[in-house]
């Protein structure tokens, strides 16, 4: 009975922390949405409907800690009052012959283990940006310049040929990145994966590989080059000659090389490059191509040159005439979706392969001890398929001649002479006539006159009255003046 009751008030304070939790969120939910109106937010009636929840969730947990301790009840059974039972008499299971054991099995063979996968470096350091390019060592202590465009996205599917060269300096020939970038900048070379060994006597092939599984480069022969500078340039022409099957050219520059014969086979061709200041090295160029006469141009001389990044930009040219430039992918051919054909990649602008510069056969006519103040071997533009005549003279039309007018001399104003006043030069201006007027009537003397008449023709200019129209006076009444201007 005890226990019905508790678990009554249990139910009871469960649904009153239930209820009053449900009405603390709505009332919360409330004053949240009264925020968007600036209204006060009462937070009083959140927190008393909380504190109500919590009071009515402490009761009904101390009321549900008894019935979860709570012991059973003692059972009560009839086995037990009717006492111990009497032991029943124990049974013998039968008796059998162990089995045989097993024979022995034998193991079977372990299948063998794959092959693993060609062993690669962890991951390249990138050690800087030299040139534009990207430098990175990888953990052999091998070091690899990218060319710029590289990591870009528009050059995600091209592939590079492939530069192993052998440099004095462990840290790479920043001449040598310098002289790319530019001919790659001008338009004058393409780009190239430069791969450098810590040595000469590595394996080339192995590295190869390794590099080719790493980075995006071509992997066959007319890819790749081989390239030497200053002491390491015999190793670099003595190894493209070792390895007529790997190698599409080989390059020494600034090297001194020793007596060399030509092997049996074909033989990749080579150029032996120097500056001008470098008469050893020329000299010692000319000796091993006058060793390997037989083989005619295959080997050629680049000599004369003032600046050593200028003469890597030739050697950037030679191998661009050489090696196949870059280009797609295999796998980046033909991308497409179950929408539309497919498309093929295409190779950008900037890394485009270029027409390959001439670089020409030079032979040094001045002696090895004066040092050269002009390159005399410069990479010639390339000169155009059809030159056009030059067009004929133009013969100049023929003029008509015009009789020129003739020209009038200077006017002069004729003297004016005086007339006389009685003979005007010209017309009198137009005058309106006058009208005629009424005479007024004659009056009557008030007196009359005691005088006789006058006579008439001495008294004819006082009877007659003055006319408005004018008149000239006769020649007889009066004298003509005199002229002006004569005395």
């Amino acid at each position: 009975m005890a226990d019905t009751i508790r678990m009554f008030f249990l139910l009871l304070f469960a649904s009153t922390a239930l209820t009053f939790a449900l009405r603390a969120l709505r009332h919360w939910q409330g004053e949240r949405a009264g925020r968007v109106y600036e209204l006060p937010v009462d937070r009083r009636g959140v927190a008393l409907r909380i504190g109500a929840a919590g009071a009515a969730a402490l009761v009904a947990a101390v009321l549900a800690v008894p019935l979860l301790h709570r012991s059973p009840a003692p059972v009560s059974s009839a086995s037990s009052l009717a006492g111990p039972a009497a032991p029943s008499p124990a049974r013998t299971a039968p008796r059998t012959a162990p089995a045989p054991p097993p024979p022995p099995r034998t193991p079977e063979p372990a299948p063998p283990a794959p092959s693993p996968p060609p062993s690669l470096s962890p991951e390249a350091r990138t050690l800087g940006h030299p040139s534009g390019g990207t430098l990175q060592l990888l953990s052999d202590g091998t070091r690899v310049w990218l060319p710029p465009f590289y990591d870009t996205p528009h050059a995600a599917g091209v592939a590079y040929p492939v530069v192993l060269a052998h440099v004095d300096d462990p840290k790479g020939d920043p001449d040598l990145y310098a002289g790319l970038a530019e001919g790659l900048r001008r338009g004058r070379s393409d780009p190239f994966v430069l791969v450098m060994p810590d040595s000469c006597d590595r394996d080339s092939g192995a590295l190869l590989t390794e590099v080719a599984h790493r980075y995006r480069t071509l992997t066959s022969v007319s890819a790749r080059a081989v390239l030497g500078i200053g002491a390491q340039a015999p190793c670099a022409v003595r190894e493209a000659l070792a390895n007529p099957g790997r190698y599409q050219a080989g390059i020494g520059i600034s090297g001194t090389y020793p007596e060399l014969t030509e092997t049996a086979g074909p033989q990749p061709p080579l150029l032996l490059a120097s500056l001008g200041s470098e008469s050893g090295s020329y000299a010692s160029a000319v000796r091993l191509r006058e060793s390997l006469n037989a083989r005619g141009d295959a080997v050629r001389l680049i000599d004369g040159v003032g600046r050593r990044s200028a003469l890597m930009s030739l050697v950037a040219a030679y191998l661009t005439e050489k090696l196949d430039g870059a280009s797609a992918l295999p796998g980046a051919a033909a991308v497409g979706s179950a929408e539309g054909p497919p498309v093929r990649a295409r190779v950008p602008a900037q890394l485009a392969p270029r027409a390959p510069a001439y670089v020409p056969t030079h032979r040094r006519t001045q002696p090895l001890t004066q040092p050269l103040t002009q390159p005399r071997t410069l990479l010639r533009p390339h000169a155009p398929a059809h030159v056009p005549a030059p067009a004929p003279a133009r013969t100049p039309a023929r003029t008509h001649h015009r009789t020129p007018a003739p020209v009038p001399g200077p006017v002069r104003k004729p003297v004016r002479s005086h007339a006389p006043a009685h003979a005007p030069t010209r017309a009198p201006a137009h005058r309106p006539a006058a009208h005629a007027r009424t005479p007024a009537p004659a009056r009557p003397p008030a007196h009359p006159s005691t005088h006789p008449p006058l006579h008439a023709h001495t008294h004819a200019r006082a009877l007659v009255r003055p006319s408005r129209t004018s008149h000239k006076p006769s020649p007889r009444s009066s004298p003509p003046p005199a002229p002006k201007g004569h005395a």
